[in-house]
């Protein structure tokens, strides 16, 4: 798969996350380490914030439970 395509079906899964009113943050490609400075903290529903947090290629979502009012078992 291309880079670009990647890069396609992440934008495509932010624009899902947040359409579903979920706070999502970037995560390091293969891992489950926040990137932004504040890490979960910086989880937003908002599309376009997210879109510019998710910028860089090859990375993994992260979703914030609490304020998306989500309960993992």
């Amino acid at each position: 798969m291309s880079a670009d395509l990647n890069l396609d079906h992440l934008r495509e899964s932010v624009i899902t996350l947040t359409g579903w009113g979920w706070h999502v943050f970037p995560l390091a490609p293969g891992k489950k380490t926040p990137i932004t400075p504040n890490g979960y903290k910086d989880a937003t529903s908002d599309t376009a914030t997210a879109l510019r947090q998710f910028n860089h290629g090859k990375l993994n979502i992260g979703v914030a439970t609490g304020p998306s009012g989500l309960v993992v078992l």
